[in-house]
């Protein structure tokens, strides 16, 4: 029996999108959470320069 993560990073490398894109908040929340903690972590290159690329977007008015 597979737990929950195998079971999605399973079906993620079989192609299933949704699968993809859970596991990729998933993985984004528990390296944040490492993060808050304090520990260094190494981020995935794809991870680190979209968060670049977020903290340099001008801020929009509401």
């Amino acid at each position: 029996m597979l737990g929950y993560r195998d079971d999605l990073a399973l079906r993620a490398r079989a192609g299933d999108e949704e699968a993809e894109d859970e596991m990729t908040v998933l993985i984004a929340a528990e390296r944040q959470r490492t993060i808050d903690e304090g520990v260094d972590v190494v981020l995935p290159g794809w991870l680190a320069e979209g968060r670049a690329r977020e903290r340099q977007r001008p801020a929009r008015a509401a």
